[in-house]
Protein backbone atom coordinates (compact mmCIF):
# COMPACT_ATOMS: atom_id res chain seq x y z
CA UNK A 1 0.00 0.00 0.00
CA UNK A 2 1.34 3.39 -0.98
CA UNK A 3 0.81 6.39 1.25
CA UNK A 4 3.57 8.80 0.22
CA UNK A 5 4.49 10.35 -3.09
CA UNK A 6 7.96 8.81 -2.75
CA UNK A 7 6.39 5.33 -2.75
CA UNK A 8 5.52 5.68 -6.44
CA UNK A 9 7.85 4.93 -9.32
CA UNK A 10 5.53 5.85 -12.21
CA UNK A 11 5.26 9.56 -13.03
CA UNK A 12 1.67 9.09 -14.18
CA UNK A 13 0.78 7.34 -10.93
CA UNK A 14 2.36 10.19 -8.95
CA UNK A 15 0.26 12.73 -10.82
CA UNK A 16 -2.90 10.72 -10.29
CA UNK A 17 -2.04 10.23 -6.63
CA UNK A 18 -1.65 13.99 -6.17
CA UNK A 19 -5.08 14.46 -7.71
CA UNK A 20 -6.45 11.73 -5.43
CA UNK A 21 -5.00 13.40 -2.33
CA UNK A 22 -6.51 16.77 -3.28
CA UNK A 23 -9.88 15.24 -4.03
CA UNK A 24 -9.80 13.32 -0.76
CA UNK A 25 -9.05 16.54 1.11
CA UNK A 26 -11.97 18.27 -0.65
CA UNK A 27 -14.20 15.30 0.15
CA UNK A 28 -13.46 15.51 3.87
CA UNK A 29 -14.02 19.27 3.86
CA UNK A 30 -17.42 18.78 2.24
CA UNK A 31 -18.29 16.09 4.78
CA UNK A 32 -17.45 18.47 7.61
CA UNK A 33 -19.58 21.15 6.01
CA UNK A 34 -22.46 18.69 5.67
CA UNK A 35 -22.17 17.65 9.31
CA UNK A 36 -22.29 21.30 10.36
CA UNK A 37 -25.38 21.92 8.25
CA UNK A 38 -27.06 18.86 9.72
CA UNK A 39 -26.38 20.11 13.23
CA UNK A 40 -27.82 23.50 12.35
CA UNK A 41 -30.81 21.79 10.77
CA UNK A 42 -31.47 19.76 13.91
CA UNK A 43 -31.82 22.92 15.99
CA UNK A 44 -33.68 25.01 13.41
CA UNK A 45 -37.34 25.96 13.26
CA UNK A 46 -39.58 24.66 10.46
CA UNK A 47 -39.10 27.72 8.24
CA UNK A 48 -35.31 27.53 8.49
CA UNK A 49 -35.38 23.76 7.93
CA UNK A 50 -37.33 24.28 4.72
CA UNK A 51 -34.64 26.70 3.49
CA UNK A 52 -31.76 24.43 4.51
CA UNK A 53 -33.08 21.14 3.16
CA UNK A 54 -32.22 21.71 -0.55
CA UNK A 55 -28.64 22.72 0.30
CA UNK A 56 -28.20 19.64 2.47
CA UNK A 57 -29.61 17.35 -0.20
CA UNK A 58 -27.36 18.88 -2.88
CA UNK A 59 -24.32 18.49 -0.67
CA UNK A 60 -25.22 14.86 0.08
CA UNK A 61 -25.44 14.17 -3.66
CA UNK A 62 -22.10 15.89 -4.27
CA UNK A 63 -20.41 13.91 -1.51
CA UNK A 64 -21.77 10.66 -2.90
CA UNK A 65 -20.48 11.60 -6.36
CA UNK A 66 -17.09 12.53 -4.92
CA UNK A 67 -16.91 9.19 -3.11
CA UNK A 68 -17.50 7.34 -6.37
CA UNK A 69 -14.90 9.49 -8.14
CA UNK A 70 -12.38 8.80 -5.38
CA UNK A 71 -12.94 5.06 -5.67
CA UNK A 72 -12.40 5.18 -9.43
CA UNK A 73 -9.33 7.39 -9.11
CA UNK A 74 -7.83 5.04 -6.54
CA UNK A 75 -8.13 2.17 -9.02
CA UNK A 76 -6.58 4.34 -11.75
CA UNK A 77 -3.62 5.18 -9.51
CA UNK A 78 -3.01 1.51 -8.80
CA UNK A 79 -3.29 0.54 -12.45
CA UNK A 80 -0.95 3.33 -13.51
CA UNK A 81 1.67 2.20 -11.02
CA UNK A 82 1.35 -1.44 -12.06
CA UNK A 83 1.83 -0.66 -15.75
CA UNK A 84 4.62 1.92 -15.21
Amino acid sequence: TYYLMSDFKSAKAKTLFQRYQQMEKDYYQQEEKLNGLRQQYAGANQQRKAKMAPAILDLEKRILQMSEELDALEVNVRNAEKTK
